[in-house]
């Protein structure tokens, strides 16, 4: 519609933190507190009465990952959702209001008292709030990215890259899960279990990629055990890529995924007592030594001790808020 703001801001803002071919969250330039969006259409409607039905219900969709979203992310005390709607509705294009509530605020719908937008500036609060938003209105499998990296699926043309890094003697015996001599037919089936594995929603496995060049140097991801709200962190790096620090931040966003998207409660990892590399890892991402398991795995016919980390959701986000 001419001469609308919305629809501008639609189409331009930087505010925008997702948006589809149907609607749009983006976030107040005004906010009454930290982390305050607006869900709109993208199509130019002035009431709710006139919105189509599938239309309003994925409007609502879209309220609903903004409010797990902010869950996920600011954990508030709790949530407000608010429309006004006829004459009240001054901007004149239809628009929900969706913001968190922090401790035992009383509600002040007046921006003259609003909360400024704390610390965050709005292309801190896009990058913390934008991947949940994607991954809970699309659950197919994410896109993560660092940095120096990209995070996403494993292809079938990536098998020369893997059967290159991981057919290495050296990450072989450093790792549990990575036979010697690797093969063209390991990868195949590597690659296969990654994909039935995403499709039953019970592990997310990603192609770790140079985002320069994409590149694909390892292999990342989280083993679930949905019951516990639970998963297994597992990692492995092409020796070319060692002592870069790829594989700490590689770590750090599969966490963040692991705990901001998919609300997990607690995610751990276990490495050979002889790679201490690997352990280094964990610590640089907060994870904390539970303790070392004595012959607790077996490779081949030798079994092998491991030092297992974990972190939980409690200290995951108590550590962000230092």
């Amino acid at each position: 519609m001419m001469n609308c703001t919305f629809c501008e801001v639609i189409r331009t803002s930087e505010q925008v933190i997702y948006r589809d071919d149907e609607v749009v969250a983006l976030l107040d330039h005004d906010p009454i507190s930290t982390g305050h969006l607006l869900v709109c259409p993208v199509e130019h409607y002035l009431d709710l009465d006139e919105i189509p039905e599938p239309l309003l219900g994925k409007l609502f969709k879209l309220a609903g990952a903004c409010v797990r979203s902010l869950r996920s992310h600011f954990e508030p005390a709790g949530y407000s959702i608010m429309q006004n709607g006829g004459r009240f509705n001054e901007v004149g294009h239809f628009h929900l209001h969706v913001f968190p509530r922090y401790d035992d605020s009383t509600f002040q719908w007046n921006y003259t008292n609003a909360v400024p937008q704390a610390a965050f500036d709005f292309e801190e609060l896009k990058a913390a709030l934008a991947p949940a938003l994607n991954q809970l209105m699309n659950p197919g499998f994410s896109t993560l990215e660092t940095e120096r990296l990209i995070l996403n699926q494993l292809k079938v043309t990536d098998i020369p890259g893997i059967v290159t890094y991981a057919g290495n003697e050296k990450v072989s015996k450093m790792t549990l899960n990575i036979p010697y001599p690797y093969t063209d037919l390991d990868a195949v089936y590597w690659i296969n279990a990654a994909r039935e594995g995403a499709l039953r929603k019970e592990q997310y496995t990603f192609a770790v990629r140079l985002k320069e060049s994409e590149h694909f140097i390892g292999g990342m991801g989280l083993k679930l055990t949905p019951k516990w709200q639970r998963a297994e962190l597992g990692y492995w790096i092409g020796e070319p890529y060692w002592n870069q620090g790829f594989a700490t931040e590689a770590a750090a966003a599969v966490l963040r995924f692991g705990f901001e998207t998919l609300r997990l409660n607690k995610i751990y990892a276990t490495h050979l007592v002889e790679n201490q590399a690997s352990g280094r890892v964990m610590i640089k991402n907060g994870m904390i030594r539970e303790g070392e398991l004595r012959e607790h795995m077996k490779k081949g016919s030798q079994f092998r001790s491991v030092v297992q980390y974990r972190l939980t959701r409690e200290e995951y986000f108590a550590q962000k808020r230092l």
